[in-house]
């Protein structure tokens, strides 16, 4: 087991010097990192799959603590939709050069992280994320996954 640490730092120069505020995140216990480099392309392509057991080619929604997809590209923005077991979708975004951040749940991942709702959102009732998918604008972009989970 190991401990992943990152660190986010918002630099400000203005009128009255620099201003500076850096965040820490440490989540230990960590099994698995998984970084890997995958093509966003004008077709929507699932980039990630959650299950609740292991299954081949995903990953165990409860173990995920930790997601991280950056858009590689200097011109196109790119559209990550995240979809839970029952379908319910939200999407973000993500322009060139910029950074998503998803943390799960110290203990129980990304079990029940997601509420979707076209009406009234009951935050009683989240539920898993089940597929990451990424749609590129205009021409095929590279995107920057990495992901850390714990082996339960």
């Amino acid at each position: 087991m190991g401990t992943l640490t990152t660190k986010i730092t918002e630099n400000f120069t203005g009128l009255n010097g620099l201003e500076k505020t850096t965040t820490t995140l440490s989540l230990t216990g960590i099994d698995l990192v998984s970084k890997r480099i995958m093509t966003a392309t004008t077709t929507e392509t699932a980039i990630l799959k959650f299950q609740p057991e292991e299954e081949w080619g995903t990953f165990i929604v409860d173990d995920v603590r930790y997601l991280r997809i950056t858009n590689q590209d200097a011109t196109n923005y790119v559209w990550l939709t995240f979809r839970n077991q029952s379908s319910s979708e939200f999407a973000v975004k993500l322009g060139a050069g910029q950074t998503f951040y998803l943390n799960g749940d110290p203990t129980t991942g990304h079990d029940n992280i997601f509420v979707a709702n076209t009406t009234n959102v009951d935050v009683a009732a989240g539920s898993d994320t089940l597929s990451v998918t990424a749609l590129a604008n205009t021409a095929s972009c590279q995107i920057e996954i990495y992901l850390a989970s714990v082996v339960s």
